[in-house]
């Protein structure tokens, strides 16, 4: 991997980088992108209770880090977007894995 992304990638730790591919594929799909439905996508991951402060921290995280952008609608609901930079350090890091699976298969 190389290149901005993969640096902002490569700072996130685990829990970070999922809660980012769920607000992804909730995009994708055509979901809400809000912290319920971020949590209940990661808690069916998981299968156990994500707590909000864990994913609280996780969000500010990627929000400052530029991977995603955070819209406050009302005072308790804030809409997650993913930007450009998130798109493309999980397709960078989703063509690492492939090159790995390939190079085993």
């Amino acid at each position: 991997m190389t290149g901005d992304s993969s640096s902002e990638w490569a700072q996130l730790d685990a829990f970070e980088r999922d809660t980012l591919v769920s607000i992804v594929r909730l995009d994708q799909s055509g979901e809400s992108r809000y912290e319920l439905s971020i949590r209940r996508t990661l808690e069916t991951w998981y299968g156990e209770a994500v707590g909000y402060d864990r994913l609280d921290a996780a969000l500010r995280t990627l929000v400052d880090a530029g991977l995603v952008e955070s819209n406050r609608l009302d005072q308790l609901t804030t809409e997650y977007e993913p930007t450009a930079a998130a798109r493309t350090a999980i397709e960078q890091y989703s063509r690492f894995l492939a090159g790995l699976v390939d190079e085993t298969a």
